[in-house]
């Protein structure tokens, strides 16, 4: 082998590096042009989920920004945010009353907090109407459904703050959707929110920012490494769950992320049950489970599951848990999983009957709920 070669040889490693990084860093070029370019051409990679985390507060400044490029919706880039929850549902946003209260009529009023699980979102009925249909419910109590859609589990318990004195002897059902941990970190959703920090056993509320959506993202960018190398791992890892480990989690979180959920949230949790606890509220916890991007009613391994189970028998609380109850009604009439979720993962009909029928077995015991 001459000098020539020897040479060649020797510098073939370093060339192979050079031309794979140049190559790397055209990519990373082209790709960011496209994703943040207006062209309807490129608009099938323009989902968050290929460059960070679903949850992550970069995953929900992505979806904002591409939400804006798909729909031109002007209105949303320039809502401002409630100061004390972020948005607000069907009750005041200066006092907290619920729109339908003059409906209550002397009944006992029954609170229900959540999320978009909890509000039917894109189903054609809700608890309201179920409830409604069963004469020994309507004749004694009254359905306030404050569950608003995009909640996290911060916000959740924040409503909850303010509402419980609001009304006489309440029941109270807490909901939220094992999603929901995910948002109590977060500084935005749709629009910005609040947001707990925990140092210890505190927990320290940060408030939103009035500003527009446009203004924030613009003052407070994604922080994307690297949107090529964030979207080839997000490909690989997607063929990998669908092919490999279709029973599993697809989020492949990092212990780093999850660490200051799990904290956040378990002092919600107990923050929660304290505050019913000391006001004497009959309460009743329920956990709703989606079908979506690998959160399905088979997962036994999803995080969230082993971090929230193991909290609540701490707790010393019972949750109507809505995985056990779908897999109970499955095996009992045959169904197939995904007939018990609409396409965008929220619940079917049969899901929302199946809670409802729940609802109303915590509602008819006779002693204290809990």
């Amino acid at each position: 082998m001459n000098q020539e070669t020897l040479r060649r040889v020797k510098f073939f490693p370093l060339t192979l590096a050079i031309i794979f990084l140049v190559n790397f860093l055209i990519g990373e070029a082209i790709l960011r042009v496209a994703v943040f370019s207006g062209l309807e051409l490129f608009t099938p990679i323009k989902k968050a989920q290929y460059f960070s985390p679903y949850g992550s507060e970069n995953y929900y400044k992505l979806n904002n920004l591409f939400a804006v490029q798909r729909l031109g919706d002007l209105k949303r880039r320039q809502l401002f945010p409630h100061p004390e929850l972020g948005w607000v549902g069907n009750f005041s946003a200066e006092n907290y009353h619920h729109n339908k209260e003059s409906e209550i009529k002397g009944r006992q009023v029954v609170l229900l907090f959540g999320d978009s699980f909890a509000n039917c979102m894109n189903n054609p009925i809700d608890y309201q109407d179920i409830l409604e249909q069963n004469n020994e419910f309507s004749k004694s109590y009254y359905l306030l459904n404050y569950a608003v859609d995009g909640y996290g589990l911060d916000q959740i318990y924040l409503l909850l703050t303010k509402v419980l004195d609001l009304y006489d002897n309440p029941i109270v059902l807490f909901s939220f959707t094992t999603i929901d941990l995910d948002r109590s970190v977060v500084q935005l959703t749709v629009p910005q929110k609040p947001y707990f920090t925990a140092k210890g056993d505190t927990l320290y509320l940060k408030k939103p920012v009035r500003q527009s959506i446009d203004e924030f993202i613009s003052m407070n960018p994604p922080m994307i490494g690297s949107y090529l190398g964030s979207f080839v791992k997000s490909i690989i890892s997607l063929v990998y769950h669908n092919v490999f480990c279709p029973d599993t989690s697809v989020f492949g979180d990092s212990e780093q992320r999850i660490d200051p959920i799990k904290r956040v949230n378990k002092l919600i949790l107990m923050k929660t049950i304290e505050l019913l606890e000391l006001k004497d509220i009959n309460y009743k916890v329920l956990v709703f489970h989606t079908n979506w991007r690998g959160e399905s009613p088979v997962n036994s391994n999803d995080w969230r599951d082993n971090f929230l189970l193991p909290l609540f028998d701490d707790l010393k609380v019972r949750p109507v848990w809505a995985k056990f109850l779908i897999q109970k009604d499955a095996l009992a009439m045959s169904t197939p999983f995904h007939q018990y979720f609409l396409s965008d993962g929220h619940p079917a009909t049969q899901y929302v009957q199946l809670v409802a029928e729940e609802i109303k077995s915590v509602i008819g015991l006779a002693d204290v709920i809990k």
